[in-house]
């Protein structure tokens, strides 16, 4: 194969290859109900070690078919998310849903395995230009990162794959063969869909009679089918005391997996009865932010309420589409914004702020609440909401109730943080119905009047005190529920935990307010396997530990074991290559996976973050790489002593910038968080390739080890990165790419300069 032929077809599988992965990320949101970030990047880096392992073993003949076979695995992960009927909601009742789930992460590693083939090929054909086609490939891979994401905007998740095998075969052939592409140009054109369990929200909801969808909006990041149906009623919330039926309302489903009510006309009788009515009522806010209170109540009482202003945020601009389109009447100043850079960047002062908490519900579904990072409910998040108080405004936080408490103790714990135990005690109040409940927190100690005035209205509508200055013979008295919640909020006032929740207090560092999960449960939870349809709580997380299982067993399979049944000529390298793989794997993951969550909070979605990121990252690293090749074995020494160095100090400012960057426009804190990552890419480029090269002068035969050894930990640091990142928080797995970067630098140093061309000679 011609080198120039090589070359193009490198940089195409790139692109296409890291578009695809966008794509997944997207297709797993769907089946997890999280983007479980870690999940398409394992995939991508088992590929990589996989080809890297199995290369000697494939003939040369069959490496002539590589691109054409990158094609049709690219096809056969189209045909696997269409028609494999995997069920995530039965996962626990049917374990034949455990093999649907590991043919899918099977099938979806193959067009990654042949990019990583590719590139063994590549370094075996042309070594001393490998460099350069190693730059080639993380350009390719940078642009396909942007190419996805404006494909998204034009186009659903699956018709972008058939875009990238349209694109590939025409790109990547000359004459007739061209004409191969014209079969797949229909498709572009379907109304496709992957495969959704009948009891998914948006499959479900049309087995209800006269039920019509309305409009289904997306871009990139967000997926929203709106339905009308008159058997769907906004209540939540109500007084016991309320006999009428609750308006009927509009269904918005996001991502196929998250349900909220909205209601299409409201009236007094049924926003004088919501729980979330009190707060306006009792206090007569002049101006009030609502925050993502996606089922509009909020917004609704408010105004009933007679509050002169209500602003409310979203950082869905679907949402916002909603409104504008299917809603005549919404008494709201509407923002699009992510809420947290919203509030800092606004320095605006409101009565007071209302904000759902957006766990509850979500606890039922198989375990990917744990891994959504929420920066508003975090230690700094909680104080940016304060700050945007006025002097007396009051902190509405409205939550859904579980049994046993859960999320009502972890929210007075992190209060708790952020005010100390006698302010919050003086401040704090939570009320509830039946099935919500509302804690307010005021900026000063309540007056006699703010309490004779709320006390009066919770009798009134028979709701019930949680927790106030009064008896604890005034608590729960309503709903007889043993007064478990009043001695929840006491336990957690004293700063005490729980033996079945982690209620640690989430801080930006570990942004995980929905992680509820104690590892020490564990074994509690598999007792559940099987009990329930829908596990609750942590043996949802179960689901979780099953993918992490079956990748880790894929890549032992693929990677370690052909790796130890190999036959390998003595080489006194072979440590310090095969340390220096694994080195360089488990850094870019450690790296890539925290800075990916971190970066969330300032861009609003997940996906703008992976995007953003990966683009960067790739872009940059495949120019540190070019400047390997460059330089050569004439790499300067001090970059190598500096560059962990430079890496702890972008992270540091990173950090250390967050509320400057917060209160900058968007434009302005995009500019500087650029700057920072394509230094850090540019240098997380200069490893590998000067592994290659120390490789290529003293052991050749060993590139291929050492590939497999760098993805076998790459597959197994994405997935361990994720994980320290949620129960230990993003600056431990930060300092563990830090250090494993400076033992890199410490194991190669002797070889730069010079010493890698004397033992070639001797």
């Amino acid at each position: 194969m011609e080198r120039k032929v090589l070359a193009q077809r490198v940089f195409l599988v790139a692109f296409a290859c890291l578009a695809g992965e966008m794509v997944l990320f997207r297709l797993f949101a769907f089946l997890f109900g999280h983007h479980f970030v870690s999940l398409p990047v394992a995939l991508a880096t088992l590929g990589y070690g996989a080809s890297g392992t199995l290369s000697p073993l494939i003939s040369e003949r069959f490496r002539r078919f590589v691109f054409s076979l990158f094609g049709l695995s690219l096809l056969a992960s189209i045909a696997v998310f269409l028609f494999l009927p995997l069920d995530v909601y039965q996962f626990f009742v049917h374990p034949l849903q455990w093999v649907y789930l590991g043919g899918l992460l099977f099938v979806v590693f193959f067009p990654f395995f042949f990019h990583g083939l590719l590139q063994v090929t590549a370094f075996e054909l042309f070594p001393e230009f490998f460099p350069s086609l190693y730059a080639l490939n993380f350009v390719g891979s940078a642009l396909g990162v942007g190419g996805a994401f404006l494909l998204l905007f034009v186009l659903d998740e699956l018709r972008v794959l058939f875009a990238l095998l349209v694109l590939l075969i025409f790109a990547g052939n000359q004459g007739k063969k061209r004409l191969f592409a014209l079969c797949f140009l229909p498709f572009l054109f379907l109304p496709l869909q992957p495969f959704l369990s009948p009891y998914a929200p948006s499959r479900a909801i049309t087995a209800l009679p006269d039920t019509h969808l309305l409009g289904i909006y997306r871009n990139p990041a967000e997926y929203l089918e709106v339905f009308t149906s008159p058997h769907a009623r906004s209540g939540l919330g109500l007084s016991p005391l309320f006999q009428e039926l609750p308006p009927e309302s509009f269904v918005l489903i996001h991502d196929h997996v998250t349900t909220t009510y909205f209601p299409q006309r409201v009236n007094s009788t049924f926003l004088e009865h919501l729980l979330m009515s009190l707060p306006f009522r009792a206090f007569r806010p002049d101006r009030v932010l609502v925050v993502e209170e996606r089922d509009g109540l909020a917004v609704y009482a408010a105004w009933a309420a007679g509050v002169r202003a209500v602003d409310f945020v979203t950082r869905s601009s679907l949402f916002s589409a909603f409104l504008r389109e299917h809603v005549s009447f919404f008494p709201a100043r509407v923002h699009v914004g992510f809420p947290r850079k919203f509030i800092a960047a606004r320095r605006a002062f409101w009565d007071m702020v209302v904000l759902r908490v957006p766990v509850g519900r979500a606890t039922v579904f198989p375990g990917g609440f744990s891994f959504e990072e929420d920066f508003l409910l975090t230690i700094e998040g909680v104080k940016n909401l304060f700050q945007a108080l006025d002097v007396q405004g009051i902190a509405v936080f409205s939550l859904f109730l579980q049994n046993p408490p859960s999320v009502l103790p972890k929210l007075v714990l992190l209060l708790r943080e952020v005010l100390g135990e006698e302010e919050l005690r003086e401040r704090l109040l939570v009320v509830k119905s039946l099935d919500l409940a509302l804690l307010l927190v005021k900026k000063t100690p309540w007056t006699q009047d703010d309490l004779e005035s709320i006390f009066s209205l919770v009798r009134e509508y028979a709701f019930d005190f949680v927790y106030g200055p009064w008896g604890e013979e005034e608590m729960e008295r309503v709903f007889q529920t043993g007064k478990r919640y009043y001695r929840a909020v006491c336990t957690a006032l004293e700063g005490k935990g729980s033996e079945l929740f982690d209620l640690r207090p989430p801080r930006d560092g570990r942004p995980y307010f929905g992680n509820f999960l104690r590892l020490s449960a564990l074994g509690e939870a598999l007792k559940e396997v099987g009990k329930r349809w829908l596990p609750f709580g942590g043996a949802g997380f179960l689901v979780v530990l099953f993918t992490l299982a079956v990748m880790g067993g894929f890549s032992g399979f693929f990677i370690l074991l052909p790796c130890f049944l190999r036959k390998h000529p003595p080489s006194r390298y072979r440590f310090r290559f095969s340390l220096g793989g694994v080195l360089t794997g488990a850094g870019f993951m450690f790296v890539e996976i925290p800075l990916i969550v971190y970066l969330h909070m300032l861009l609003g979605f997940p996906l703008h973050a992976f995007s953003l990121l990966l683009g960067v990252l790739l872009l940059f690293s495949g120019l540190g790489s070019f400047f390997v090749f460059c330089r050569g074995t004439a790499f300067p020494r001090f970059l190598f002593l500096s560059h962990a160095v430079v890496l702890l100090g972008c992270f540091l400012g990173l950090f250390g910038l967050r509320e400057t960057l917060l209160g900058f426009s968007s434009l302005g804190s995009l500019c500087v968080v650029l700057s920072i990552l394509a230094l850090v890419g540019w240098f997380l480029g200069f490893p590998f390739p000067l592994l290659s090269q120390s490789i290529r002068h003293t052991a050749p035969h060993l590139f291929g080890e050492v590939f497999a050894w760098n993805g076998f930990f790459s597959v197994f640091s994405s997935l361990l990165a994720h994980l320290v990142s949620l129960f230990w928080g993003l600056w431990i797995a930060l300092f563990f790419a830090v250090l494993a970067y400076l033992a890199f630098s410490l194991l190669l140093y002797p070889f730069f300069p010079g010493e890698g061309n004397k033992a070639n000679r001797s």
